[in-house]
């Protein structure tokens, strides 16, 4: 399996399923080969907690890394991250075959089919069969359908980048995508999924709905309405129909406004355009706002919140609030599962995650997913890099023990 280690002031590195850091990073041993490359620059929501300085073109620092595909099959592998953003891998056998990346990602694929996935004990019993490249596994909603547990969440950018990144992210494997309005691309998105050639019914498509800002029932419902059409708009670009959730981005600034907001998306529901409503950064108050407005109001599927191993504090996604959403039905998304906006992964939780990833061969980045996984909460992540479209991928084959959890729930 791909895998990843970083470091704040270092590019990332890629492994394959072994545990390595390096002292040229300040971390206990390893060897590791990668040239550092312009890393892209992010929009400041970023979902995704690595972040890098900017290297000069002439930067560049090795080490060596032994990999291993199975228990017996040795290999050392070079990794030269290029400048436009895409890894050249090339591993060689001892035995001296020479693999190249597409092939080293096969074998990849085919060993994880026939490994064994561990859930998550928050999510035991809900869990469907895994169906993508890389076994993401489901979550039931509210509603019956099918929630792959990791999103690619698309960030802002040129609707041509948001092509190639959704390729990437469908062949890699993920089938469940948040294509934010805010992200203005979702005509790019749309086509990706046309090229792709991957069946419409093994995807999970959520877009969003912005319209927080009237006050009043009335124009805060035709603005939602407006933009659920705009939605259907832009995804028709490629062929795309319907989507399978809608998400309403904030809540209206006042309980009229929330009212008019969900008349638009129930409205898109009983229309067949959605299989979903889902809401995000709501609290608890907002979320009964809806429910208790009218018995037969339908629920949030999911609430998409902040959330990860250093953000978590009560009174702005605690415990508590995950725990209020599960009693009312709602499935919790994570956003800025790897710190992101809401502040980054302090060096504490950064090297507490890397010294219990060592024990499973796992970067400090799959430890903070696995540790909202099982706290029973999905996540939704974004990147510009394939190695780390896979390695987001790569934690469902693990679980962290109780102490290990807990060790992780008081570093916030």
């Amino acid at each position: 399996m791909l895998q990843t280690l970083n470091h704040p002031s270092t590019h990332k590195c890629t492994y394959i399923k072994i545990r390595c850091c390096c002292s040229i990073f300040n971390m206990s041993s390893a060897h590791i080969v990668m040239t550092p490359q312009k890393l892209f620059q992010l929009h400041s929501r970023s979902f995704d907690g690595r972040q890098f300085p900017t290297y000069q073109r002439s930067q560049m620092c090795t080490a060596r890394a032994q990999c291993r595909f199975g228990r017996n099959k040795s290999a050392r592998t070079e990794v030269n991250a290029q400048q436009n953003g895409d890894d050249a891998l090339r591993t060689t056998a001892k035995q001296g075959a020479v693999l190249d990346r597409r092939e080293l990602l096969a074998m990849v694929a085919a060993a994880q089919q026939v490994g064994q996935v561990a859930g998550s004990p928050a999510l035991a019993g809900e869990l469907e069969a895994p169906s993508a490249a890389f076994s993401v596994p489901s979550v039931q909603l509210n509603n019956g359908l099918a929630f792959p547990l990791a999103s690619f969440g698309l960030q802002v950018y040129d609707d041509n980048t948001a092509k190639e990144l959704t390729l990437i992210a469908l062949e890699v494997g993920y089938r469940n995508f948040f294509a934010s309005v805010l992200a203005r691309n979702q005509r790019g998105f749309a086509r990706a999924v046309a090229e792709s050639g991957v069946p419409r019914d093994e995807l999970f498509i959520c877009g969003s709905v912005l319209s927080n800002r009237p006050r009043a029932f009335d124009s805060a419902y035709q603005a939602t309405a407006r933009q659920c059409q705009e939605n259907l708009e832009a995804f028709a670009e490629g062929g795309i129909d319907y989507v399978d959730m809608i998400m309403l981005d904030y809540p209206g600034p006042t309980p009229e406004a929330v009212l008019g907001q969900w008349k638009g998306m129930e409205e898109m529901l009983a229309a067949g355009t959605t299989r979903s409503l889902a809401v995000s950064n709501f609290s608890p108050a907002q979320l009964d706002c809806i429910l208790d407005s009218d018995p037969g109001a339908t629920v949030p599927a999911v609430n998409q919140l902040p959330y990860n191993v250093a953000f978590h504090r009560p009174g702005v996604s605690s415990f508590d609030i995950i725990e209020e959403n599960r009693s009312r039905g709602v499935l919790v998304q994570a956003w800025a599962p790897l710190g992101g906006t809401t502040g980054g992964l302090s060096q504490p939780v950064r090297r507490t995650c890397q010294e219990i990833g060592e024990k499973y061969g796992k970067s400090l980045q799959q430890v903070a997913l696995r540790w909202i996984l099982q706290t029973g909460v999905c996540f939704s992540t974004q990147t510009k890099v394939k190695q780390h479209f896979v390695e987001d991928l790569e934690v469902f084959d693990f679980e962290l023990s109780a102490d290990e959890m807990a060790e992780l729930s008081n570093l916030a």
